[in-house]
Order: C-alpha cells, then sequence, then structure tokens
C-alpha cells in the first residue's frame, strides 16, 4: 500500500500529485477521528470537515485536467496543440500564426521563430574551436535543437546526449512538429539518447570528448544548482580531451548579473582558460554561455572549421565578449555544493522581474 502511490506519481504529474498525497493525508485524519473520538472533542465536527475537505479535493483531482487546460490557456493566450506531463515537469507547446513556443513548467523554453539565435551561440564557438570535434556530449537539451547544429559539422562521428526526462525526448522524436524544428536530429543513427541524471552518470564515465555542450534548465532550485556546481565542473573536467572545448548555458547577464558572474567565476575555478559571451534574443533579450578550454592549445579566437549558412553566428567571436556596465557584477561567490548561492542569486534576481 505504500508502494501504490508511488507507482502512480510518474503518471499523474505535479498538480495530481499533491492532489492525491493531499487526499491520503486526510484520509488518515479521518481514520483517526474515529479511532480516537473517545479522546476527542467535538470529534464529529473534525470528522464533518475532513470528509469535506476530502470531497472536494476529489472533484479537483477528478477535474484536474480540465482545470489545468483552461488555466494554460488563460495564462498563454495562445492556441495550446499539444500538452504533456512527465514525472518531471509539465510541457506545453503553443502556435500563433508562424511561430511555435515550448513552455517547460510555465516557462518559455524556445520560441521557433528565434531559437536558431540561441543555439547558433550555444554551439559553433565550442565546435569551431575544438581542435577535434569527433566525440560530442550535450547535456541537457532534450529537444535536440542543440544536436541538429552540431550534426552539420561532418567530421563528427559520435553524439551523446544526457537528458533527465524521457518523456521529452521521446516527445521529439516522434512529434511531427517537433522533428521538423530539429531535422530528426535525435533519430540520427550518430546520435545515442540516454535518459539519466547526468550529475550521477557523469562521475562513472571513462570515456573522454571533444566538445560538451551544456544547456541544462536554469538553477531555479537546489537540484538545479548542482548542476553549476564546482563539484560537477570538477567531475566534467575528468571527461574532456586535451584541449577540448565546453560550454554552458548561464542564463541572462542583463537580468541576473549576478548568477551569470557566479557560473563563470566557478568555472574559472576548474579550466584554465575561461570566457564569457552573449547574444541577444529577442524572445529572451540577453543571454550569456560560458566558455572554456581544457588546455593551452587553443584559444577563444582560433576557428578551426566554419560553416557556410548560418543565420546568426558569424565565427567572430570578439564582437559576442564584451559586456558593459549594466551586465557586470562583482564581490560574487563560486557556487558550491555547501552553499548553493547560485540559487540564491537566482531567486533574487528573476524574484524581482517576475
Amino acid at each position: 500500500s505504500v508502494l501504490f502511490p508511488l507507482v502512480l506519481v510518474p503518471k499523474l504529474g505535479v498538480m495530481g500529485t499533491s492532489l492525491f498525497f493531499g487526499m491520503i493525508n486526510i484520509s488518515i485524519a479521518i481514520a483517526l477521528c474515529y479511532l480516537l473520538k473517545s479522546e476527542l472533542k467535538r470529534h464529529y465536527l473534525l470528522r464533518a470537515k475532513a470528509i469535506f475537505s476530502f470531497l472536494l479535493l476529489l472533484t479537483v483531482f477528478i477535474f484536474s485536467g480540465s482545470i489545468l487546460s483552461y488555466s494554460e490557456g488563460k495564462m498563454y493566450g495562445e492556441n495550446i496543440i499539444y500538452t504533456n506531463t512527465t514525472p518531471y515537469q509539465r510541457i506545453v507547446l503553443t502556435h500563433n500564426k508562424s511561430d511555435y513556443r515550448l513552455y517547460l513548467n510555465n516557462n518559455l523554453q524556445f520560441s521557433s521563430a528565434d531559437e536558431y539565435r540561441y543555439h547558433e551561440a550555444l554551439v559553433h564557438p565550442a565546435m569551431s574551436m575544438a581542435k577535434k570535434v569527433d566525440n560530442v556530449l550535450v547535456l541537457g537539451g532534450g529537444d535536440g535543437l542543440a544536436v541538429r547544429e552540431i550534426l552539420k559539422y561532418k567530421e563528427v562521428k559520435k553524439i551523446t546526449l544526457v537528458d533527465l526526462d524521457e518523456g521529452m525526448t521521446k516527445m521529439f522524436k516522434t512529434n511531427t512538429v517537433l522533428t521538423g524544428f530539429n531535422k530528426n536530429s535525435l533519430n540520427n543513427p550518430k546520435v545515442t539518447v540516454l535518459n539519466k541524471d547526468a550529475y550521477i552518470w557523469a562521475k562513472t564515465q571513462k570515456q573522454q570528448f571533444d566538445v560538451v555542450i551544456i544547456d541544462f534548465p536554469d538553477p531555479s532550485n537546489y537540484s538545479l544548482g548542482k548542476l553549476y556546481s564546482l563539484n560537477f565542473y570538477s567531475t566534467m573536467q575528468k571527461l574532456l580531451a586535451k584541449d577540448a572545448v565546453v560550454v554552458i548555458q548561464t542564463t541572462s547577464p542583463y537580468f541576473a548579473p549576478k548568477s551569470f558572474w557566479c557560473i563563470n567565476k566557478t568555472v574559472m575555478q576548474v579550466f584554465p582558460q575561461v570566457d564569457a559571451y552573449h547574444a541577444y534574443v529577442p524572445s529572451f533579450g540577453e543571454w550569456g554561455y560560458t566558455i572554456a578550454i581544457n588546455g593551452f592549445g587553443t584559444n577563444f579566437n582560433q576557428v578551426n572549421r566554419k560553416l557556410e549558412g548560418l543565420r546568426f553566428y558569424d565565427y567572430q567571436f570578439d564582437r559576442f565578449n564584451y559586456f558593459s556596465d549594466d551586465m557586470i557584477s562583482k564581490d560574487i561567490e563560486v557556487n558550491r555544493l555547501d552553499n548553493q548561492i547560485l540559487v540564491r542569486y537566482f531567486d533574487e534576481e528573476w524574484g524581482k522581474i517576475q
């Protein structure tokens, strides 16, 4: 009986799970009202309140799907064409004229109108600088859009994508609208998709990679914050070949400069060469990245390979790593597992906007 609700959790989603466990707690309270009625004053009143609460939660639980759909329709103000609840997040795809938007837990993940700017800036600096690009690792990025950009380089022999949410990667492997965006990248024979916790997975690996693209969600909680920690970057360095390049999406240097430079400073404790850059993405504003080289055999302005036909990135790295004063933050701490200062910075900065 203890395992029964745990088995249901992945199928119910966040809202359903909360309601389900709420009903369990109230059921226990009702049972105690009967068992301890001789010791409780006005036990009948307590029992009536508990039964009423249970019935109320049960009604909301039964109609939770309709309630959620209605609230999302009001929230997004766009035509919702797909929804899915996985054990880890609520996925909503909307369509408005020629623009498709993907939301994860109510946060915009990408807009089809300008996601190319974000993903070209994320992928192509590292891919152009690296000495080799035979073996590439992508952490996060379950939408396959970063993988799409990596596959444009013919030298790439193998791509490993590690993303926790199987529901996410499966959707971007099978949904015809979404495979159109990522050019069916997750079904490419060069690509291996692993649905695992990247923090745990990285500690068990022995292979080495030439390029690592880290596209985790923003550090909005401690579970995500550990993926931006000194401990995690030290683990990642062991997976890098000599002179390998790693790039990390590091939130907005304009809206969250403390968070941005905290990640950058943390990476600097591990890698010998570290730089930062940013790109303007209309759906998000200024968005930032930290890039690091595992050695001194190359530099950030070196271009070992380039592609024709990119829509945004022009391989002029110096154009992207200038920061105006309103995007600079000093006197920040390194993000460690024992302080998780990054999550506090992130809450403080993004909380002001919301």
